[in-house]
């Protein structure tokens, strides 16, 4: 990105005390404020070791809370970046890579869970490089996109000022609220943001649309395995041995398929087995481990971490060391390894599927898919 002069440094700059001290005068309690400032090398940042104290408040900011120093942009240029900011999508998925581009139907951004959930959205910005995200049709009431020299955004900010309000995601909270939101807007809108278009029911064949409609929930995951109608079957009757019919405890293997998924970045694969893992007696502390990647961490037993040791090592080094090979062996019967080992090469594949397909977030269907998996491998 390029460099731009001192004197819009010193404006945006300006800009976000002038946004500070409308925060700070509010009687409410503050809102979400998102400052997004173009053009910015990070090593030109005090808090990055830059030399000259040009970014005080931002440094000060960054001190008292949370830096992210390995922080990757979807994109090399303001609109397609920041339209994945505002939509967890890639460029490819909510085709805004153009000044004149549309977003895409199907994309959900956050100002609209934000804006549904009763929270006045304003955006103004010295840029015309967001006409994709503006009005109601993406949450904003007003602002967005307006361009104009800083003062202008100051200007806009004041008269926004009674408008802002705290944003409430969902009853829940947290960013796994918000996705579920956004999640269950798109399946509830019937729209489609999967890389590969699903298969039509209608030109499968008979066996594959059979094994499809007994699956209740019908996923999104299923749905794109039938593009490999001959794999179909065989794929959901392993799916489902795996899940009901080994002698490894559920507990173990659920710890297994959420480091398989951390491990992987699958994101789907990670919201389906959460509520499957709490049902088998894995505890929201240990699943915050996993996601955190914390494999040592006390909260885990000697067995679960000689379980989650060979997890790791099978998914990053395909052989495990002959250590986490003892170490398992030293706590489950051969049979379970074995069957260990099929389950984590089973959602390693899942999860190249779903990450290749890019299909879209289905709410978790808990105890219902294990059910559902069940009925599908006993069609005919």
């Amino acid at each position: 990105m390029l460099i731009r002069g001192s004197l819009r440094v010193c404006a945006l700059t300006l800009v976000v005390a002038v946004i500070g001290a409308l925060l700070l005068h509010r009687p409410a309690p503050p809102g979400i404020l998102l400052i997004s400032i173009d053009s910015r090398r990070h090593d030109h940042l005090g808090v990055s070791g830059y030399v000259r104290n040009t970014t005080p408040n931002l440094d000060a900011l960054a001190r008292r809370g949370v830096l992210f120093r390995q922080a990757i942009s979807a994109s090399s240029w303001t609109l397609p970046a920041h339209v994945t900011l505002l939509t967890a999508l890639p460029p490819e998925s909510h085709g805004v890579v153009r000044p004149a581009d549309a977003l895409a139907p199907a994309a959900v951004s956050l100002a609209e869970v934000l804006h549904d959930a009763g929270s006045a959205m304003c955006a103004p910005a010295s840029t015309t490089s967001t006409p994709a995200m503006r009005g109601d049709r993406h949450g904003w009431v007003g602002g967005l996109g307006a361009g104009g020299p800083w003062w202008r955004v100051a200007s806009e900010l004041c008269r926004w000022r009674s408008s802002l309000r705290p944003a409430i995601l969902t009853p829940g909270g947290g960013p796994e609220g918000c996705e579920r939101v956004v999640c269950q807007r798109q399946i509830r809108q019937g729209r489609a943001m999967a890389r590969i278009p699903y298969p039509d029911l209608a030109t499968l064949h008979p066996r594959a649309r059979a094994a499809l409609e007994a699956l209740q929930p019908r996923l999104n995951i299923f749905r794109i395995l039938t593009h490999a109608e001959r794999n179909f079957r065989p794929l959901i009757e392993l799916g489902g041995t795996i899940l009901g019919r080994q002698e490894l405890p559920g507990r173990e293997r659920e710890l297994a398929i959420l480091l398989v998924a951390a491990l992987s970045q699958a994101r789907y694969e990670w919201i389906q087995h959460v509520p499957i893992a709490r049902a088998v007696g894995v505890r929201d502390d240990e699943i915050g481990a996993l996601e955190a990647l914390r494999f040592d961490d006390p909260v885990f037993g000697v067995s679960e971490r000689a379980i989650l040791t060979f997890t790791r090592e099978v998914v990053e080094r395909t052989r495990p060391s002959d250590e986490a090979l003892a170490a398992l062996r030293a706590h489950y019967p051969d049979r379970q390894v074995v069957e260990l080992t099929i389950a984590i090469g089973f959602y390693m594949m899942m999860a190249r599927v779903m990450e290749v397909t890019g299909i879209e977030i289905d709410p978790a269907a808990g105890e219902d898919l294990l059910r559902g998996l069940e009925r599908g491998a006993r069609v005919d």
